[in-house]
């Protein structure tokens, strides 16, 4: 098994136990859907709640769209999932990447061309900052 307690881990004692108890709990169903990380394209809260109960992925992304029903969709997503959910997002450019009302800020090609690390920097705080206000982890 791997080694919890070491790099990237760094779990302790209690937490390997807890992480131990809720794979024992779990489905072979269960399981399997961890590894998966579909495309969100459902916003009703019937089919997500329905998608979660059949499919148990371990991810979801969606494409960008309004911050307000992204943030809801992330919300009854994680409400009705057994495990919680990683909430992907493409967000090399901004948090336009999970919201069509999120902050553009530039390509990595532009903030590479203005040889600034404080761009970068800045680049990864909007996007970061976006991402997590709408529920992307």
């Amino acid at each position: 098994m791997i080694n919890l307690k070491n790099k990237p881990f760094y779990l302790d004692d209690q937490q390997i136990e807890s992480l131990k108890q809720i794979l024992d709990s779990m489905s072979i169903d269960e399981k399997i859907g961890q590894i998966f990380c579909p495309i969100g394209s459902s916003f009703d809260e019937t089919e997500l709640r329905e998608f979660i109960n059949k499919y148990h992925p371990g991810a979801i992304m969606y494409r960008p769209n309004n911050s307000k029903i992204i943030k809801q969709a992330h919300e009854l997503l994680q409400h009705y999932s057994k495990i919680p959910l990683l909430l992907a997002a493409n967000l090399e450019s901004g948090g336009n990447g999970i919201c069509t009302d999120g902050t553009y800020y530039s390509r990595q090609m532009g903030v590479a061309a203005s040889n600034n690390i404080d761009n970068a920097y800045n680049l990864g705080l909007i996007s970061g900052r976006e991402a997590n206000a709408v529920g992307c982890n």
